[in-house]
């Protein structure tokens, strides 16, 4: 099984870690996108170029109201130089979403996502897992006291 994805890239800003490593939920479902991704983040760790997760809050979902998309963002090299690709390759899994929207979007803050690793087998086996960020105040050990409280 190849790992790969693990250079860490982070967003701007300062952030904190808000969740534990866990995998991007629903894969399954966006399966071709999430293997493009997976592509594409070869190809930028081997231009080293840029590459990452983005989150989007996605209320009006109809599984469950405090969905959170996960965007694979890479940038790849392109006949023309770089090009940037982004694929919606699935969800926040529930509990961490749940927590998410409760503690910290519900206080007007905003939160971002970093690509942790992306395990890949032959049998295209595909798991990619992210680290939920959330700014200072709001660290995965807060969040989960913050909910123990409610």
């Amino acid at each position: 099984m190849a790992q790969f994805g693990k250079d860490r890239h982070r967003p701007d800003g300062v952030w904190v870690q808000a969740s534990a490593a866990v995998s991007v939920a629903g894969i399954s479902f966006r399966k071709a996108d999430a293997l493009a991704f997976a592509n594409d983040v070869k190809k930028s760790e081997a231009a080293k170029l840029h590459y990452g997760l983005e989150v989007e809050r996605e209320a009006s979902n109809p599984h469950d109201s405090n969905a959170i998309k996960v965007i694979g963002v890479a940038r790849v090299p392109s006949l023309f130089g770089q090009k940037t690709t982004r694929r919606h390759i699935g969800y926040v899994p529930a509990e961490e979403a749940e927590l998410l929207c409760a503690h910290v979007l519900a206080h007007g803050q905003k939160i971002a996502a970093e690509l942790y690793r992306i395990y890949l087998s032959d049998e295209k086996f595909l798991d990619v897992k992210m680290i939920a960020l959330a700014p200072k105040g709001y660290s995965y050990k807060k969040l989960l006291e913050l909910n123990e409280q409610s």
